[in-house]
């Protein structure tokens, strides 16, 4: 056995612990674990893997705490001498890419997800781009289609009446979107016949969806609720207030971090992750106290530049996907409203639009790109259906944003 990498494996199991957060009685059981696993490696004279952690329980009889502990401390060990890291969140299991065939495909695929990861484009989205593409370029090579050159819109037409109809009417339009970019992108390098994009240029009707916001009664109730008593309360009204009151998506308040705060001059400047474009907004005083009551009376005391961490150990970012939002329903009772985060989000916006501020406003304060993403908020605001965006441009900045 590798003696060195086993006991590093020891070093980066123990640090995990003391810098978590956990229980000195905890740390305690983990360090005795460690040591019954390295007196029964010596004894048996094995190296140690997966195998070996069997054996190791099989040895003698234990209860039932410690032989969990030592299948678990084990496992963390094995993590730990493979990857560096005890961190199961870093060892991916995913399924293979297919790979192509065609080095013009392939130097033609990586080209453009290069590009894409040069623009900053958040890993998911480019992660999407690859699954479209590389699918229309296996697709060609099944068919004896080797070279860029060799494209027609027959082929690109035929791909996708195989293609849309296995999957949902969202999933196709998204994928004819990455198609249309990829293509562009072909013929802007003068790979590719520009007039190929005209097979691209179809529409697909997805099903509308009932678009609701809270109502002023639900939204005054989130806003006035009264001080926090418990972490978890209190993580839960910062939370909610961020996207209720700045409209922020759930995945930047849950990445967002103390740097990013600028209580002195009461901003808050963030790298939106699903776009990558920053965004800075002003902090209102209730949102910033809420933040604040959180952070200085209720969050754990480890270091960790994230705002918001769960509320058990390992204190981290790990935080269960609706836990805060169903706690601020629970408010009103738990059928207090359909919907979870981005219901505040809409909310926000349509209070804005409600208060007369410019459509450009409520752009940026969304972080969107383009006017079509507000038709949604258009519709919930019967008021202000009629408006002109040009009449409402010179409104600026409501109080709350102020």
């Amino acid at each position: 056995m590798d003696r060195t990498r086993f006991e590093q494996a020891k070093e980066i199991v123990l640090r995990y612990y003391e810098e978590n957060g956990y229980s000195d009685e905890r740390i305690y059981a983990i360090h005795l674990s460690l040591r019954i696993i390295a007196g029964i490696l010596d004894e048996l004279n094995i190296e140690f893997d997966c195998d070996a952690i069997t054996r190791m329980v099989a040895h003698r009889q234990w209860s039932y705490v410690q032989e969990c502990d030592l299948r678990h401390v084990g496992v963390m060990l094995l993590m730990a001498m493979e990857s560096g890291t005890t961190d199961s969140r870093n060892i991916r299991h995913r399924k293979p890419r297919r790979s192509l065939q065609s080095v013009e495909f392939s130097d033609a695929l990586e080209g453009y997800l290069s590009q894409l990861r040069r623009m900053g484009r958040a890993r998911k989205t480019i992660d999407f781009e690859d699954f479209a593409n590389r699918g229309l370029l296996l697709y060609l090579e099944s068919i004896g289609i080797r070279n860029l050159g060799s494209i027609t819109a027959g082929h690109l037409e035929g791909y996708l009446m195989m293609r849309l109809p296995t999957v949902a009417k969202s999933t196709g339009q998204a994928i004819v979107y990455r198609l249309r970019h990829f293509l562009r992108y072909l013929s802007l390098e003068k790979v590719i016949d520009a007039s190929l994009l005209c097979a691209l240029d179809i529409k697909i009707k997805v099903p509308a969806t009932v678009v609701t916001t809270l109502t002023e009664g639900q939204e005054s109730i989130l806003m006035d609720a009264r001080m926090p008593t418990t972490a978890g309360e209190a993580r839960s009204r910062a939370v909610t207030l961020l996207c209720l009151r700045l409209g922020l998506r759930r995945s930047d308040v849950y990445k967002l971090r103390f740097c990013e705060l600028d209580w002195k001059e009461g901003v808050l400047s963030i790298v939106q992750q699903k776009t990558r474009k920053p965004l800075t907004l002003p902090l209102p005083d209730d949102v910033g106290y809420a933040i604040a009551d959180y952070v200085v009376n209720h969050r754990p005391k480890v270091d960790s530049d994230l705002v918001f961490l769960s509320l058990r150990a390992p204190y981290g970012n790990r935080l269960s996907s609706h836990t805060d939002i169903i706690w601020a329903k629970q408010t009103y009772g738990v059928d207090a409203w359909e919907g979870y985060y981005h219901i505040l989000r809409r909310t926000c916006a349509t209070r804005l639009l409600r208060e007369g501020t410019s459509m450009l406003t409520i752009m940026g304060v969304l972080g969107q790109t383009t006017m079509e993403s507000l038709d949604c908020y258009l519709g919930l605001d019967t008021s202000s259906m009629s408006l002109s965006p040009l009449v409402v441009e010179g409104l600026g900045l409501p109080e709350v944003l102020s």
